[in-house]
């Protein structure tokens, strides 16, 4: 608990960062909008269209693009800052939790046997604690999975057909039962062999594979460009992000910086590797 607590600390230092630069990127640019509308104003106003600028105005044109520069270079720097941040929370995640997850299944664990006491103790859970319904469920469709063998040699779909049944019952639930749909889904797997061309034969089956365009509106508009954490600057076609055996992403411009010999040490974990081992990412 308390590594998500020092996770979620540096997560919000980075919300924070990017809310308050958020407004500041906005006040600067209205502020750059109203000053270049007024001096617009000003200008056709006192000189019209054709009239050739004096002096002053030239000079008044040469501050106004001094100030428009000033501004774009301070907020792209104030937005490289925010990089650290963010280089931040990711070594707190390094640091806080393991990567290596193989420890957590135990061999056997999901053998048949083993697999029936798991059942077992899951359903005297579900009673004990009241959940009676879902006990009652969970020991409804255990008979069909138990027998899962008999079933196929009879040939019979009848575990599939429970499990659909269960899934066409979350669906017309609406959208509030997505995310449990979409998790119980995971048990199609088994069947898929043998009912993918059944299913995909059902009428409308192929409007769901047909490209729609949706307007996600200018907020959800993206572009494919890395920064480099450790340069902090933009990849390029010559200078490509590339993805290192720990799993870490930098420029190759920082990746050759931080070569030495034969090994290179990534900045993020302690893993020590090859630089030839490095792949190049494409977005």
């Amino acid at each position: 608990m308390d590594q998500c607590v020092t996770v979620e600390r540096e997560l919000e230092k980075v919300l924070h960062k990017f809310s308050g630069y958020g407004q500041l990127c906005e006040r600067g640019l209205e502020e750059l909008i109203d000053y270049t509308g007024g001096l617009k104003h000003e200008i056709l106003q006192s000189h019209g269209q054709d009239t050739e600028l004096s002096g002053t105005l030239s000079l008044v044109l040469t501050q106004c693009c001094k100030r428009i520069k000033d501004t774009v270079q301070k907020l792209a720097s104030d937005h490289k800052d925010i990089h650290s941040s963010v280089s931040r929370v990711g070594k707190a995640i390094d640091k806080n939790f393991d990567s290596d997850i193989s420890s957590v299944g135990i061999d056997g664990c999901w053998q048949a046997d083993s697999q029936r006491l798991l059942n077992e103790v899951m359903v005297e859970h579900f009673f004990r604690q009241g959940m009676l319904d879902v006990a009652e469920e969970l020991c409804q469709g255990k008979w069909a999975v138990s027998n899962r063998e008999m079933l196929i040699a009879q040939n019979s779909s009848l575990e599939f057909k429970l499990h659909r049944l269960y899934f066409i019952s979350l669906l017309m639930g609406g959208t509030t039962n997505q995310r449990e749909a979409l998790q119980y889904a995971k048990n199609f797997q088994p069947f898929a062999l043998n009912h993918q061309k059944g299913e995909s034969g059902v009428r409308y089956f192929n409007v769901l594979n047909r490209h729609i365009e949706v307007d996600l509106g200018k907020k959800c508009w993206y572009h494919s460009i890395f920064a480099c954490p450790i340069l902090r600057q933009q990849t390029t076609d010559n200078n490509p992000p590339m993805k290192l055996v720990c799993g870490h992403i930098i420029s190759r411009d920082a990746l050759n910086k931080m070569f030495n010999g034969s090994k290179l040490k990534c900045p993020y974990c302690p893993m020590e590797q090859s630089p030839g081992d490095a792949k190049q990412i494409f977005f």
